[in-house]
């Protein structure tokens, strides 16, 4: 699971956000794409280096000031927007 800890606007995670992750010493990129939903949030990623797009997060948590969405691999890197 991916943890997100640093939220800049309080009242919404809205938006892309971009980073990387390096997973046994190969470094990503990585894009996730958090939108508003009728009961919290959905998110989409994206890993360009491996050309994988709109992988669907199989839930979104956001409990300020963290946001997390799971994952398949564990890694513990920041995001920025």
């Amino acid at each position: 699971m991916l943890a997100i800890s640093s939220v800049s606007i309080a009242q919404s995670i809205e938006g892309d956000w971009f980073g990387k992750i390096s997973i046994d010493g190969i470094e990503l990129r990585l894009s996730l794409h958090v939108k508003a939903a009728d009961q919290g949030f959905t998110s989409t990623w994206d890993s360009p280096d491996q050309n994988a797009m709109g992988i669907p997060s199989t839930t979104t948590i956001f409990k300020f000031p963290e946001f997390s969405f799971p994952t398949q691999v564990q890694v513990s890197n920041t995001l920025e927007r």
